[in-house]
């Protein structure tokens, strides 16, 4: 009986944990900023991902000739911390992705499920998210 109590206690408060976690993260949206294209055709994106099941909002960003071209260097050298200053400038958004294609397919980190994560094909694809980061918004967004 004493093992039974001592995992009810640690799970309670998990749960309790969990479902509070869970309202909370639906009314605060995971604000993302994607640039995606190349030389030609630079395309700025504002997502908001809830999180807690409804349907995330994707909204274009017009972006000045002056941010294309920032943007379109930015895609080229792959720098992360250049792509959070643009995105501090433009969206305010703390997680940026960056794909040089011109591919219509969004990068896999959006909700592509887990194995396009392991794929050797990502190398056009960069951003400021870790590991875990990268798993929990291929399988939740």
């Amino acid at each position: 009986m004493k093992k039974y109590k001592g995992f009810i206690l640690v799970l309670l408060p998990v749960v309790l944990l969990g479902t509070a976690a869970r309202a909370r993260l639906g009314d605060s949206p995971l604000s993302v900023f994607l640039i995606k294209g190349t030389d030609d055709v630079i395309e700025g994106y504002k997502i908001k991902l809830y999180l807690a099941g409804q349907d995330s909002t994707v909204e274009a960003v017009p972006l000045t000739s002056e941010q294309k071209k920032a943007a379109g260097d930015i895609l080229k050298q792959k720098n992360k911390n250049n792509l959070v200053d643009l995105s501090l400038q433009i969206t305010k958004s703390p997680v940026v992705i960056g794909a040089s294609t011109s591919d219509d397919a969004w990068p896999a980190v959006l909700g592509g499920g887990i194995f396009p994560l392991f794929k050797n094909d990502q190398e056009n694809e960069f951003d400021n998210l870790n590991w875990p980061d990268r798993i929990f918004l291929a399988l939740f967004s």
